[in-house]
């Protein structure tokens, strides 16, 4: 993702309690969006922006939303 042109910066984190849970008898999963907080830092001319990913629980939904902008 931060190969792309208008990606300055990636932060994510995975919640282990959710990861945890989810494991199979093997100690295998996959990584769902109810596991991940991500920020996008982008930049396009002299805008920036951060893009997030995160599971709302309101909502049972990984939600994605610009949080700010920045001219």
């Amino acid at each position: 993702m931060k190969l792309q042109p208008a990606i300055e910066d990636v932060e994510v984190e995975i919640n282990f309690e959710r990861l945890e849970e989810a494991l199979s008898e093997f100690d295998y999963t996959s990584l769902n969006g109810d596991m991940l907080d991500v920020k996008i830092h982008t930049k396009v001319d002299d805008v920036k922006a951060v893009i997030r990913m995160e599971f709302i629980e309101e909502l049972n939904y990984p939600l994605m939303y610009v949080e700010d902008i920045e001219d």
